[in-house]
């Protein structure tokens, strides 16, 4: 039984995948007439952020033409993301918040810009960040049995 346990444990231990991200000593933010768009943390291929709806009305973030250096953006950390793969547009309600970590098929190459297109009804803007590697490196690992990224503090 013990020498079951035991595998059991040291198969658990493989299923737990490392990688190194980057949270920025400060926010990284940018704004719009429409939108706050804060970066929290860059990931080896990807970055944590938030988008808040500055508005009194509803607000769409058009991912067709959104991009990390020139790659589009996917939902999942899926290094297989089809490039033409068309994604809907995602709305945030009136002085709402969205949040969410976002992925491209490679690593970041820094300094890497992020690109945002957002539209209010007819109205569209771009909004564009410049990311850079710098900042407190902190340990994340992922958690094959639960699906979800675990903090190494």
């Amino acid at each position: 039984m013990k020498k079951w346990l035991l595998g059991f444990l040291v198969t658990l231990c493989v299923f737990m995948v490392g990688c190194t991200n980057v949270r920025p000593h400060n926010e990284i933010m940018k704004s719009s007439s429409f939108v706050d768009v804060e970066v929290n943390e860059i990931i080896f291929n990807g970055i944590g952020m938030k988008v808040t709806n500055k508005t009194d009305d509803f607000v769409e973030i058009v991912w067709d033409s959104s991009n990390l250096n020139d790659y589009p953006l996917s939902f999942g950390n899926n290094l297989v993301t089809k490039a033409l793969e068309k994604k809907p547009n995602t709305s945030i309600e009136p002085n709402g918040i969205f949040k969410k970590e976002m992925y491209i098929p490679e690593e970041i190459k820094m300094p890497a810009k992020l690109l945002l297109k957002v539209k209010k009804k007819d109205v569209e803007e771009y909004v564009s960040i410049m990311l850079e590697d710098r900042g407190e490196k902190i340990e994340r690992k992922y958690n094959m049995w639960t699906g979800e990224w675990e903090s190494g503090e």
